[in-house]
């Protein structure tokens, strides 16, 4: 039998989890454990400071002030375990960190504890600092930048002093209060990295970071935790990656893998975390594979795993993984028949489903595209994509993958048509198939090249199929 282990494995490991020169909102704490460890070359991050704002005796500013209030969202600090986490993220320990006087020793006495690192300090001087209250506020900010010492040859560790005016105008136009310049980014991203690398900034904000990173032909990840700054990031990100005219991640790129053959072997090739959630259709066995379900759930680090069961199986399936710490939830859709679901996750899984994909994804009548509008359900069979021959519903199928991942993360399903496959594309996620013989293959791929060209792509390529037949 023909192997083609190494070409599956290098396959999926290609494409990331997390896309770059993106803008994640959400909860950085979150957002950073699905990050490959040691995928990211440095962090240049400006933090939530630790700063006085509350009205009072030598506090230097009013608490109701316009600057004050803008900047009160951000002014506790932040946990430590973000530290943890970037550590675990970079290559090795290679950080510039932008923060207030009073969180030096935060910074420095966290990566202290590292023995094989040096520590350099830089400054801001603003030459327009805020006057409050007949005080001049610091004018000053400060810049740790962290590096492992194996990497001084590759990195500039000069200390530098900047001397600039804050970005007034910016700071109007996107309405963020500690917005910083362009220049000394741009200036911080090249002492830490070279062309091609990846620049992790976990509180991005309106996103200096990741324009100044594109501008120094660098890639970058961004989190940022407000909706509203999250938007303006993508919108900065958008305008500069047309101004420097660079192409946006291709959707072929996400597209995946098809491989022909046994479900089993294909999965024997699959690495732990090459994938975010699995499906298993066990009614198409003799009975319930348990042992290949383990097999699934072996592979990820958090499990999240959904098995359409006979409804004769639900308590024994259901059970047996609530013994083994699985959070539970049966779905149920109802049409010609009624079909269930077990979803199995444990903790630590993150969902991202809206109140619609969260609350009404049981409820299908049995085929997809059956809305009640008439004008959606007529839009939908317009863009109808394949012979739609599955007994799975569409609906049920697609909700969940909206609820289980993100943009970009890793479906898996070892058994179907094509169903997952073509939810997939039409989702922006990647997926790992696998068929059983051609006539699934040729059903997989309409259904793939049909949801590629609603998006403007190219049909799928069939010299991509991974083989594990004769």
């Amino acid at each position: 039998m023909k192997s083609f282990k190494k070409i599956l494995v290098k396959n999926l490991k290609k494409a990331a989890k997390i896309l770059k020169n993106k803008v994640y909102q959400g909860d950085c704490q979150k957002i950073l454990k699905f990050i490959p460890t040691g995928s990211v070359k440095a962090v240049v991050m400006d933090g939530p400071y630790v700063l006085h704002t509350r009205k009072g005796k030598n506090t230097g500013c009013y608490a109701h002030t316009d600057y004050i209030q803008g900047i009160a969202s951000f002014c506790e600090g932040f946990s430590v375990d973000v530290l943890k986490e970037i550590v675990r993220i970079c290559e090795k320990i290679n950080g510039i960190f932008f923060c207030s006087a009073a969180q030096l020793d935060f910074y420095i006495s966290f990566f202290q504890q590292y023995d094989n690192v040096e520590i350099i300090l830089h400054t801001w001087q603003k030459t327009n600092p805020l006057c409050a209250k007949g005080t001049m506020l610091c004018d000053t900010e400060y810049m740790v930048q962290v590096v492992d010492k194996s990497l001084l040859d590759e990195v500039d560790t000069t200390p530098e002093h900047f001397i600039s005016p804050k970005y007034t105008k910016l700071k109007k136009k996107y309405g963020h209060g500690t917005i910083k310049p362009v220049e000394i980014m741009t200036k911080l991203i090249e002492k830490v990295s070279e062309p091609g690398d990846l620049i992790l900034d976990p509180f991005c904000g309106t996103n200096s970071t990741g324009v100044s990173a594109l501008m120094c032909g660098r890639d970058f990840i961004g989190c940022e935790l407000e909706e509203e700054y999250a938007k303006v990031s993508e919108q900065r990100i958008f305008e500069t990656m047309e101004e420097l005219g660079i192409e946006e991640l291709a959707h072929d790129e996400l597209c995946g893998s098809v491989a022909l053959g046994n479900a089993e072997e294909i999965l024997e090739t699959v690495e732990k975390d090459e994938f975010d959630i699995a499906f298993v259709d066990s009614t198409v066995f003799a009975g319930v594979p348990y042992t290949y379900i383990d097999s699934v759930i072996s592979k990820m680090t958090f499990p999240c795993v959904n098995i359409w069961v006979e409804e004769k199986n639900i308590i024994d399936v259901s059970m047996r993984y609530a013994r083994q710490g699985f959070i539970f939830d049966i779905v149920y859709s109802y049409g010609e028949k009624t079909m269930a679901m077990v979803h199995l996750r444990k903790p630590g899984k993150i969902f991202y489903g809206t109140y619609h994909t969260s609350r009404h994804f049981y409820v299908d009548d049995g085929m997809p595209f059956q809305p009640k509008s008439k004008k959606a359900k007529k839009v939908l069979v317009e863009q109808s994509v394949g012979s739609y021959e599955d007994n799975i519903p569409y609906m049920v199928m697609r909700n969940m993958v909206l609820n289980c991942t993100q943009i970009g993360d890793t479906v898996l399903a070892l058994t179907g048509g094509g169903l997952v496959a073509e939810i997939c594309t039409r989702t922006d996620r990647k997926f790992l198939c696998a068929v059983q013989d051609k006539e699934e293959l040729l059903c997989c791929a309409e259904r793939i090249s049909k949801a590629k060209a609603l998006k403007g792509g190219e049909a799928f390529d069939m010299n991509k199929v991974l083989t594990f037949q004769e």
